[in-house]
């Protein structure tokens, strides 16, 4: 009994994971969260941060193809990218400034 409700409900959750309407709506709504809303993608996942590691780890198992748990997850990682260190309290990386000068 108790199998047979733990396979309609994973059965339930694929179709729903592969529902391109449900999809198309999660994209959409991601395009007014706040954040790059094309997170994701190899060059908006670039730097150390752990928001954009995930983001990197993500779209190397995704084969490009986003299903509504992935899209929402990436909702997700958006929102922690944007809001960044002002959460932490520090900074991910100290930053860095060289200046060169040709003393003659």
């Amino acid at each position: 009994m108790l199998a047979d409700v733990r396979r309609r409900l994973q059965q339930g959750m694929r179709w729903a994971n592969r529902q391109p309407s449900l999809v198309a709506g999660v994209r959409a709504a991601r395009q007014v969260l706040p954040g790059d809303s094309h997170f994701g993608d190899p060059l908006s996942t670039t730097g150390p941060s752990p928001a954009r590691v995930l983001g990197r780890r993500a779209w190397a198992f995704s084969n490009r193809r986003w299903g509504v748990l992935a899209e929402l997850s990436l909702a997700g990682l958006q929102i922690a990218d944007w809001i960044g260190e002002d959460v932490r309290g520090f900074a991910a990386a100290d930053e860095l400034a060289i200046l060169f000068a040709d003393l003659r």
